[in-house]
């Protein structure tokens, strides 16, 4: 997808450096910039750095071990289940990648299947398929034993499809977007028929989110090789029981990731325009937590019991909600420039940056 690729680009150009400690910064130079939070299993650190380097660490993020190495450029994040991790590779630009299933208890490659486009989202394992966007291929369905492909949807009412989204699964319905060509929002049974797609005005490029019985997707022509963050985006709130748009919410910024979902539903968005916002799922009511000076291109994260956010130039702001209003409970600037998805593991906070993980309590 072409925004994942300019957050790749822009990253690799961000000049920002932090000072660490020689092994820190010995582990940050291998790992490289990466958009994508690392996995930990079984007191193991488990990550995927932007040039495909698959690495493993121990609980303290030390004794750093180089597992596998792809054959292309990465913006995948790493899908668990059970032993087996799977991750794709390639970029806007490649129409042949491939995509891995790799075992982390007796580390080595399972599977490598070649795909006619590229795999830049989350794939999703799903009774007995494992689902995964493969961009101007469409969606593919693979048997989850024999890693077969069991069907694809690359068209739909004779217009081709370009899947770059993670798919949501829910009581058997299967929910996708596509860009460029054909703006849509899709969902099909798990024979791979499409049995209801709703239009986009522009392209839903945010990553999908499955709150409750509520898909949420985020429509938006923003760019980042433009470094514009005032464009506008819109969220689309669908009900997956009766498949039915429930709510249409403007924004005035944008966030390619995910929302973090707050457990009352609400989730909260990062928007590029420094806005920290909240989003009823059920009325779609837009709850204001404060205004930043600088944009936001990462995901909010929860340390102890505030909301947090990281801007671009690194400036955290944390808030907890009182009885009318959000209020300040931490602020700090970081010399980082953070690009991509925020994870608070065991209580320590894994920022995706320009170099490798930035890392703080």
């Amino acid at each position: 997808m072409k925004n994942l690729l300019t957050i790749l680009i822009f990253i690799l150009s961000t000049t920002l450096l932090a000072a660490e400690e020689a092994s820190e910064q010995s582990l940050r130079s291998k790992i490289g910039p990466t958009v994508r939070s690392p996995l930990f299993i079984e007191n193991h650190f488990y990550f995927l750095s932007a040039g495909g380097v698959l690495i493993k660490a121990n609980y303290k993020f030390e004794n750093e071990k180089i597992l596998f190495q792809t054959k292309l450029p990465t913006a995948s994040p790493i899908y668990q289940y059970g032993d087996l991790i799977i991750f794709g590779e390639g970029l806007h630009n490649h129409n042949e990648s491939s995509l891995y299933i790799y075992n982390l208890k007796k580390e080595k490659l399972v599977k490598k299947i070649e795909v006619s486009g590229h795999v830049q989202r989350a794939p999703l394992v799903y009774k007995d398929l494992i689902l995964v966007g493969t961009g101007p291929d469409g969606l593919h369905a693979y048997d989850r034993k024999t890693y077969e492909l069991k069907w694809k949807i690359n068209k739909h009412e004779s217009k081709s499809l370009h899947v770059d989204s993670n798919p949501i699964a829910y009581k058997d319905k299967i929910c996708f977007t596509s860009v460029y060509e054909s703006k849509l929002i899709l969902c099909s049974n798990l024979e791979g028929k499409v049995i209801k797609s709703f239009e986009a005005k522009e392209n839903p490029k945010g990553e999908l989110s499955l709150v409750k019985n509520k898909l949420l997707t985020l429509e938006t022509e923003a760019d980042m090789m433009k470094l514009k963050f005032d464009i506008p985006s819109l969220v689309k709130i669908i009900n997956l029981d009766n498949l039915k748009i429930e709510k249409e919410i403007k924004l005035r910024g944008f966030n390619f990731f995910r929302p973090l979902d707050l457990n009352n539903d609400e989730v909260m968005y990062n928007l590029s325009t420094g806005d920290m916002i909240t989003i009823n799922i059920t009325n779609g009511k837009i709850g204001y937590i404060g205004e930043f000076p600088e944009p936001f291109v990462s995901t909010p994260f929860i340390l102890n019991s505030s909301v947090c956010s990281l801007g671009l130039m690194g400036k955290l702001i944390c808030k907890e909600k009182a009885q009318d209003q959000y209020v300040v409970t931490k602020e700090k600037r970081f010399f980082e420039s953070i690009v991509g998805e925020v994870t608070n593991i065991n209580g320590r906070i894994y920022a995706a940056s320009r170099m490798g993980y930035f890392i703080f309590n």
